[in-house]
C-alpha cells in the first residue's frame, strides 16, 4: 500500500465538528492520547477511555473503562463489541491478533456507519522489512521512493538481519508491520493508518527527547547510524509534536471515507533542531 496525500478537512472552524458523537481511545491517559482527548473534547465528542489501569484517568469527563486487552482478550472484544460510536483511535496496539480483536470485533448494523479506525503506527516499520530492495534502490541514487519499499512481513533470514542492526527497533517496527499487514489484509475498509516518527511534547511518558538534551547538555556523544546512505548531510531526522499528533487524527476524523484505506506519514513540515 502506497502512503497517500493529506487527507483534505472539511473548511471552518472544528470546534463541535463531532457534537453528539462518542470516540474511544484506546491508551488515552499519557502522552499522544491525552493530547487526543482534550482536542476531540474541544471537537465536541463524548470521549471513552480504555487502558489497563496502570494510570489513572487524568480527565473527569471521560468515562474509563479498564481492561488489559492482551491478557482479557475475550472482555476486550466485548467492549469493542458494545461500542456502537464514531471511531476508535489505538494507540497501543503491537500485534497482528491485537489488531484482529479490533476489526472482527465491531458490531455492523444495517444502515449505520461502523466506527472509524485509527491505528498508530510508526516509521519503525521501514527498520523491520527485506533491506535487499531498499539497498539496491539507494545504490541506485536519487532517492528513496514508497515502491522501493517491501511493506511485507520479512524472511526469518531478513528478520534476524534487522535484528542485528537493531534488535528494540525490529521487534518494535516488527509487530506494528505485522498491525499493518493485518489490516491491509482484513475485511475491515473503513481503517487508517498513521506511521509515526519519534514524538516530542507535554505528558511525554518516554523521555526519550530530554534524554538526548541531557546528552547534549553534559557533552555526550549523540549519533545516528546511517547505514547506505552516501550523503548524510542530506538526511533529516523526523520528528513530530504531539498537539499535531492530534491535529492529524482530528484531520483524519473529519475526512472521513476519504481516508478509509489509506496510510499515511506524519512528520513536522520543517527540519528538526534540538
Amino acid at each position: 500500500m502506497s502512503s497517500a496525500a493529506p487527507p483534505k478537512e472539511p473548511s471552518g472552524s472544528a470546534q463541535g465538528v463531532l457534537s453528539g458523537k462518542t470516540c474511544m481511545v484506546i491508551g488515552g491517559t499519557q502522552f499522544m492520547g491525552r493530547h487526543l482527548v482534550l482536542k476531540l473534547q474541544s471537537m465536541g465528542a463524548e470521549v471513552v477511555l480504555v487502558n489497563r489501569g496502570k494510570t489513572p484517568n487524568p480527565f473527569e469527563d471521560c468515562k474509563h473503562v479498564q481492561c488489559d486487552r492482551l491478557n482479557e482478550r475475550s472482555r476486550f472484544k466485548k467492549i469493542i463489541r458494545n461500542f456502537s460510536g464514531h471511531a476508535i483511535i489505538d494507540f497501543v496496539c503491537f500485534k497482528a491478533h491485537s489488531i484482529l480483536d479490533v476489526i472482527t470485533s465491531v458490531k455492523v448494523q444495517e444502515g449505520l456507519p461502523v466506527p472509524h479506525y485509527t491505528f498508530i503506527s510508526s516509521d519503525s516499520v521501514f527498520m523491520a522489512i527485506d533491506r535487499a530492495a531498499v539497498d539496491a534502490a539507494h545504490a541506485r541514487g536519487g532517492g528513496l521512493g514508497e515502491d522501493d519499499v517491501p511493506l511485507e512481513p520479512p524472511s526469518a533470514q531478513a528478520m534476524a538481519a534487522a535484528s542485528r542492526r537493531n534488535r528494540y527497533q525490529a521487534d518494535y517496527g516488527g509487530g506494528k508491520l505485522g498491525c499493518e499487514v493485518a489490516l491491509r489484509e482484513g475485511n475491515y475498509k473503513a481503517y487508517t493508518c498513521l506511521r509515526l516518527p519519534d514524538v516530542i511534547g507535554e505528558f511525554d511518558n518516554i523521555g526519550s527527547h530530554l534524554s538526548m538534551q541531557e546528552a547534549l547538555c553534559s557533552g555526550a556523544p549523540v549519533g545516528t547510524h546511517l547505514e547506505g546512505v552516501r550523503d548524510p548531510s542530506k538526511h533529516q531526522i523526523s520528528i513530530a509534536y504531539a498537539p499535531n499528533v492530534a491535529d492529524a487524527i482530528a484531520a483524519v476524523l473529519r475526512a472521513g471515507d476519504a481516508a478509509y484505506s489509506k496510510t499515511y506519514h506524519i512528520a513536522c513540515k520543517h527540519p528538526t533542531t534540538l
